[in-house]
């Protein structure tokens, strides 16, 4: 099982969005206000990831860098293991998808375990770092 985000913004609802508030959209800008975004949320998702190997972590890692990005200082936590690091990198990816009317970025976690991680299981409680990164970001409807 696979953790990813998707965010998704078309050209046409952002300009009308920005049209409330007597702005418009400059070139290029659409493209530049999601990938901020998606970076945003990333780093605040491996800051969030709690397994100590940093084989989950890695995984966001390598998205973070497919977009560009530096991760957070000191994301390899105390205790990472180099095998897991190469491991979870495998794991993770981004994609990004521009056309004239939308822009969307999807981060990919295929850890075999960062669904537990996510959503808990009977035994752990739920660490809801994705969950909890879109909040923090503002982003309440998501699937």
């Amino acid at each position: 099982m696979t953790i990813g985000i998707t965010l998704t913004v078309e050209q046409q609802r952002l300009q009308a969005e920005l049209r409330l508030y007597g702005k418009e959209i400059i070139p290029n800008g659409r493209q530049s206000c999601m990938q901020l975004l998606a970076r945003r949320i990333l780093k605040q998702i491996i800051l969030r990831n709690p397994v100590e190997t940093a084989r989950s972590r890695a995984a966001w890692v390598n998205a973070l860098a497919e977009m560009g990005a530096v991760p957070p200082a000191d994301w390899q936590g105390d205790v990472a293991e180099q095998a897991a690091i190469q491991e979870g990198t495998a794991h993770g990816s981004a994609t990004e998808i521009q056309t004239a009317e939308q822009t969307e970025i999807t981060a990919t976690n295929r850890v075999d375990y960062i669904p537990f991680l996510e959503y808990g299981t009977g035994q752990t409680a739920a660490f809801q770092m994705v969950q909890q990164s879109l909040r923090q970001a503002g982003i309440t409807k998501h699937s």
